[in-house]
């Protein structure tokens, strides 16, 4: 493999690996994992997220979202997380509003700040449902 391979993009379920053999300015956002959980009383989730370099400003926005009965996800709450000069974020919120019968998922939004550029990039949970 040559210094000038591209991206490589792996899906594994709910995480995004990304490799490369070097960083570039478009490949920032390497590793992304998101998951929820369900039980009778919440939503457990957890957003992990890992860059290239040391950022700025790593910013990891959690929507949490309920599917509604036409099929289409609306957001019921959402988390919002920032931390200076990293290269990983790790956030676990928890949602307590939930409905017997209702099926739910993440929806994780990371925005990378280096040298004053931001990247952004995004990534689902799978669905649970509420028993």
């Amino acid at each position: 493999m040559d210094n000038e391979t591209s991206l490589r993009e792996i899906r594994m379920g709910n995480t995004i690996l990304r490799s490369m053999p070097r960083s570039t300015a478009t490949d920032i956002i390497i590793y992304m994992s998101d998951a929820a959980i369900g039980s009778e009383s919440q939503i457990s989730t957890s957003s992990q997220t890992y860059t290239a370099v040391e950022c700025e400003t790593i910013k990891v926005d959690v929507y949490v979202q309920k599917k509604n009965s036409n099929g289409y996800w609306t957001t019921v709450k959402t988390f919002s997380f920032t931390e200076e000069n990293t290269d990983y974020v790790g956030v676990y919120p928890a949602y307590h509003d939930v409905e017997s019968g209702s099926t739910y998922r993440t929806k994780a939004y990371r925005y990378a700040t280096v040298d004053g550029t931001t990247y952004y990039d995004y990534n689902c949970s799978s669905e649970t449902t509420i028993k």
